[in-house]
């Protein structure tokens, strides 16, 4: 017999016509749960008098009374209905019990569906974790389920989630490459009907996955180099895989024998910005670029780095050459994200406007949701509010688990109701 049965109102109404008709009788339909989702593996038995039907059988006039019992797996919650006749106060009659008893299965069904997790690590390729990375969790079909950044020590965190199959995602912060990877919770045969499942990540840089150093994109730049000053080089960035220190000193060493080697300093000053060591970073990147002024990734390790530091006036100017120069880069959208936040920050937003809407259209879920905190404050205070109104709804849509998320929604009517 199907392991489905709740009658909708309609399949109710037309099993009592055609019983009054046909003398033959046929109840089909489905198992919900309170928030109407179809509940799985809940068994179904119809029992005639004191003995039960087999499945497809049809209840003949022989059997005037039969029962309907909806079991739910592990609490063995049971309801049993007596459909007798066709009158119209014992149909509703039953369709009231059929409703209670699917709300009493589907509640605690709901419970056991809703408590599992999805937690784990972001780390970098060097096993460091990293801080303040948007994590997001998608269903099958690609809609969110929850947003997230990760903690101090780079964990994160989604509860609440039912059976069946996610997509978890890191977006990337222009430093590190983003991630996505798949995650199956199958029902649990335990008694609990909860599960954990860590999913850890480890993200490339940028500069990992291509053959060319941290600045050098986008123009050749060749230098006369000595041999000792390339060879530690060389060395340094073989180590920073396995030795993260032992490669860092190697790159300073090829610094000390050669002071204006470019791709030393940039890579030098890139790890820096990677390990959120921005004040550090400064020195190595500025020299960097005084030596190759169109190094695009080291004005974006720079700009980032001055960001960082509420050095805004400074990144401003930075980031603004390395959009200038390479508005298509892949560092591009996160670039023109930092450099419209910092605009906003130094009181112009006019001019951060296009800087952020240009970073969502490039970088999409990739850019962090702030964008639309911002754009929405810019045009909150232009009195565009329409737009802002439309801005902080897709910041709700891409952070659906927000703080102030009543507060919001509260805004939003406020200026819909502006824009009348």
């Amino acid at each position: 017999m199907r392991k489905t049965a709740m009658l909708p109102l309609a399949a109710l109404l037309a099993f009592v016509f055609l019983g009054e008709v046909a003398q033959a009788y046929e109840i089909n339909g489905v198992v919900y749960s309170s928030s109407g989702r179809g509940i799985p593996d809940v068994w179904v038995e119809l029992l005639a008098g004191q003995g039960a039907l087999s499945g497809g059988r049809s209840l003949q006039a022989a059997h005037p009374f039969c029962y309907l019992i909806i079991s739910c797996r592990r609490r063995h919650a049971v309801r049993s209905f007596r459909r007798i006749g066709g009158s119209m106060r014992q149909l509703i009659t039953l369709l009231l019990l059929v409703i209670v008893a699917s709300a009493v299965c589907g509640n605690s069904l709901a419970t056991m569906q809703t408590s599992n997790t999805i937690m784990g690590t972001v780390y970098d390729s060097d096993r460091r974790p990293i801080p303040d990375l948007w994590v997001e969790v998608l269903d099958e079909a690609n809609a969110q389920l929850g947003r997230t950044r990760t903690d101090g020590v780079g964990r994160y965190s989604f509860s609440r989630l039912s059976t069946g199959i996610f997509l978890v995602r890191v977006a990337s912060d222009g430093i590190h490459i983003s991630q996505t990877q798949r995650v199956q919770i199958a029902p649990s045969a335990g008694a609990s009907g909860s599960q954990i499942e860590n999913v850890d990540f480890y993200l490339k840089s940028h500069s990992e996955s291509t053959s060319t150093s941290p600045g050098a994109r986008g123009t050749l730049f060749a230098q006369d180099v000595p041999d000792p000053a390339r060879g530690a080089y060389e060395e340094g960035v073989q180590l920073l895989s396995t030795d993260l220190d032992g490669g860092m000193k190697k790159l300073n060493e090829a610094i000390g024998i050669f002071p204006d080697y470019y791709a030393a300093l940039a890579r030098y000053g890139f790890e820096l910005v990677k390990s959120g060591k921005y004040d550090p970073a400064i020195a190595p990147l500025t020299k960097a670029l005084q030596v190759n002024p169109k190094g695009q990734d080291s004005l974006f390790a720079l700009g980032v780095a001055q960001y960082q530091l509420k050095r805004l006036p400074e990144s401003t100017v930075t980031l603004t050459k390395m959009v200038d120069m390479a508005p298509e880069s892949p560092n591009a959208p996160y670039a023109r994200y930092y450099l419209g936040m910092a605009l906003v920050k130094t009181g112009k937003p006019a001019e951060a406007e296009p800087q952020l809407r240009k970073a969502y259209e490039q970088g999409r879920r990739e850019i962090p949701a702030d964008v639309h905190m911002a754009l929405a404050q810019i045009y909150g205070n232009s009195k565009h509010y329409k737009e802002a109104a439309a801005e902080l709804e897709l910041f709700l849509k891409e952070t659906p688990d927000a703080r102030d998320k009543e507060k919001i929604q509260a805004l939003i009517k406020q200026l819909r109701a502006k824009a009348k």
